[in-house]
């Protein structure tokens, strides 16, 4: 699945001001959004087709969550699935030829719709605290 790392203006300054602990704590939060808004948006369907008799159950859709970890080493988190045939519909490079062009929402479209703001995100939470901790 796409990966999005982030590494804002800051970061390091801001780590060796505080510390590796406070650093993670104070950077759980955009994280926490940032794993939220992918979720939200990888759970998110595209119309259903009108010339087909296939009955959607909403499984792939409820089955996406977030998983994170915040440690003295650093923080890291990824939303995921686990239904077994999530990549062939969402993994922009394992989807099914059925799929193309309709799954709009694959791994790698939405960390490129959210990247912009993800990034934002994380460099108002390092400027706040750098200008806190002066």
């Amino acid at each position: 699945m796409a990966e999005l790392r982030v590494y804002p203006e800051g970061f390091r300054q801001l780590g060796r001001r505080i510390g590796a602990i406070r650093l993670a704590q104070v950077l759980e939060p955009p994280l926490v959004r940032s794993l939220e808004r992918f979720r939200a948006d990888l759970a998110h369907y595209p119309p259903a087709r009108t010339d087909s008799t296939y009955r959607r159950t909403g499984r792939l859709g409820r089955s996406w969550a977030i998983r994170y970890s915040v440690t003295a080493r650093g923080i890291e988190g990824e939303t995921g699935t686990n239904v077994e045939y999530g990549p062939y519909v969402q993994d922009a490079e394992r989807q099914a030829w059925m799929h193309r062009g309709r799954w709009d929402n694959t791994d790698e479209d939405v960390a490129r719709r959210h990247r912009a703001a993800v990034l934002a995100d994380f460099r108002e939470v390092v400027q706040g605290e750098l200008d806190r901790t002066r």
